[in-house]
């Protein structure tokens, strides 16, 4: 996630400077500050991030003309999914799946064929589905009613990942 910030005074002249303590509600982000009064924070979630809500105080401050101002808004970002793979290593996969989106059952294609283990996970890295393909290395995953939209992982034994997203019929 990156959000732009930005300060203004609306008295001619005045400058403007951003603060925010972001290192404590969001583990690992950053917080950069400009001198025009512009800051920019970054952050990713990972495995370990609970889902919920998280709040932090960004705070501008003018530079005292005729007196010191300052405004301080709460922002809320609310964390609804994790995502455990990127597009890089999805560059490099050899499994393929389609299609994507999908709604009641998505197939799974592995490059090698060959009977071989697939793992499907949800977003928080638990397991939903053990899945063995067939001699030519394709195998379909029809989840149950029970397994809810959205983000899913397909992975075999020797680390190749597909993203899968299941949406609502």
């Amino acid at each position: 996630m990156t959000l732009h910030f930005s300060g203004t005074d609306p008295n001619a002249g005045q400058t403007t400077q951003l603060y925010a303590d972001v290192e404590h509600a969001l583990p690992g982000a950053t917080f950069t500050t400009s001198t025009t009064g512009e800051a920019t924070l970054q952050w990713q979630t990972t495995a370990q991030t609970r889902l919920g809500f998280y709040r932090f105080p960004v705070t501008v401050v003018d530079n005292s003309s005729p007196q010191r101002g300052f405004e301080t808004r709460i922002i809320t970002v609310r964390v609804v999914n994790t995502i455990l793979s990127t597009s890089d290593a999805q560059k490099n996969s050899n499994v393929a799946a389609y299609p994507i989106p999908f709604t009641e059952q998505v197939t799974i294609r592995l490059v090698n064929s060959g009977r071989r283990q697939v793992t499907i996970v949800d977003a928080l890295g638990r397991t939903v589905a053990e899945l063995t393909t067939q001699a030519d290395g394709v195998v379909r995953w029809r989840p149950t009613a029970v397994v809810a939209p959205g983000l899913y992982i397909a992975r075999t034994a020797d680390g190749q990942s597909k993203r899968l997203v299941r949406v609502a019929p």
